[in-house]
């Protein structure tokens, strides 16, 4: 009876006191550039997957391996795709969805890679088409799409007619491989980021509207209830910057478009849920990306024009002196967005499209080096 009691007591105060783990602070951008994925399973576990990155064949995709520093054709994808979606599920799958076909426009088609068998296969259509829009894995496993924009085919886009920006949400059920309708936002927006906070709400931030205007505003999404609420501000107008998690949580915001975005940083606070103004970059980035290193500082590439040509510069953030300087020395002939992937040893990944070389950054010795790239024969 005492025993029966006591458990009844710890029972009641552990349902009481006790709080489930908070959910680890993500990221995810909207992107220009191609997309690439560290796989974890399979037979190419480990290696980096990327897709819409060779232009002479759009379909295909290409693998980099670490373990051997080369770059070799991968899987072939349904369709092409660019400003397309890639999400890491959490059974090791990834789900491409969206982007443009130049002749067919925005896509609803998504399809997911199965590293077990090294295959695309279609899966469940979104509701609507749409690229350039964001992607958040949930902690319940489905992954919340949310804005973009729905290019019209060649025909509809020679005649001049507006590009609608969504504001509609969807859902991606991996166990049934189908989308649900999300609840819209209050705004229309494209190329906006979103952040997976600790108590597993999403903030899904900036963007541009219909006009193309650069949104400061910010939404909530709240996977409980099923609904959208207004976010705070941000201090700048912004679309399509990079976003990073830093070791403290905080996410720190790097660039992006607009009248006066391009060399500003910001910082979200999830516990707070406010922004904070951050250093300046020393240049305006436009197609910008970034990591954060073992180190916990911050690598960051864009793009900047100098005496009438686009070239790509890289900027470190370090968050000790809270100060963004200069960074090492980019191959400067090519003005394509970039992706940035951390390998398992902590170097970087720095591709873009695959004709010219991908780059590999070390941060033990701060330099970029050329790295493989795909056979006269594969380009």
């Amino acid at each position: 009876m005492c025993v029966g009691l006591i458990g009844s007591v710890v029972i009641v105060l552990l349902t009481r006191w006790w709080k489930p783990p908070a959910n680890p602070v993500a990221v995810s951008s909207s992107s220009l550039g191609p997309t690439a994925t560290l796989i974890t399973a399979g037979p190419h576990a480990d290696e980096v997957l990327l897709s819409g990155t060779v232009p002479a064949r759009p379909l295909e995709t290409a693998l980099y391996n670490p373990a051997t520093n080369t770059l070799s054709i991968g899987p072939s994808m349904n369709r092409t795709r660019e400003g397309a979606s890639a999400t890491l599920l959490r059974n090791g799958q990834l789900l491409v969805a969206g982007g443009g076909e130049s002749l067919q426009g925005s896509l609803q088609q998504s399809e997911l890679y199965d590293p077990v068998t090294d295959k695309f296969v279609p899966t469940g259509n979104m509701i609507y088409g749409r690229e350039l829009h964001s992607a958040m894995l949930l902690p319940n496993g489905k992954v919340l799409i949310a804005g973009g924009v729905a290019v019209p085919v060649a025909k509809e886009r020679a005649a001049g007619l507006l590009f609608p920006v969504r504001a509609s949400t969807e859902l991606f059920d991996p166990a049934t491989k189908t989308f649900a309708p999300g609840p819209p936002m209050n705004t229309g927006r494209v190329g906006a980021f979103a952040i997976l906070r600790p108590d597993g709400k999403v903030l899904i931030a900036g963007g541009a509207d219909g006009a193309g205007n650069p949104l400061a505003s910010t939404e909530i999404y709240d996977p409980s209830t099923g609904t959208i609420s207004a976010g705070p501000n941000m201090n700048v107008a912004r679309g399509l910057p990079a976003a990073v998690v830093l070791n403290d949580d905080r996410v720190a915001i790097f660039g992006g478009l607009g009248t006066s975005s391009s060399a500003s940083t910001e910082f979200y606070d999830p516990a707070k849920n406010a922004f904070t103004p951050g250093p300046s970059m020393s240049v305006a980035l436009e197609g910008v990306t970034a990591t954060k290193l073992d180190t916990g500082k911050v690598l960051i590439i864009g793009i900047i024009e100098r005496s009438n040509r686009f070239i790509a510069q890289t900027e470190l953030y370090e968050p000790a002196t809270n100060m963004v300087v200069a960074g090492p020395t980019v191959d400067t002939g090519n003005n394509i967005p970039r992706t940035l992937t951390r390998l398992g040893d902590g170097r970087i990944l720095i591709a873009s499209v695959i004709v010219d070389p991908t780059e590999i950054y070390d941060p033990a010795t701060d330099r970029i080096s050329d790295g493989p790239r795909l056979s006269p024969e594969d380009r």
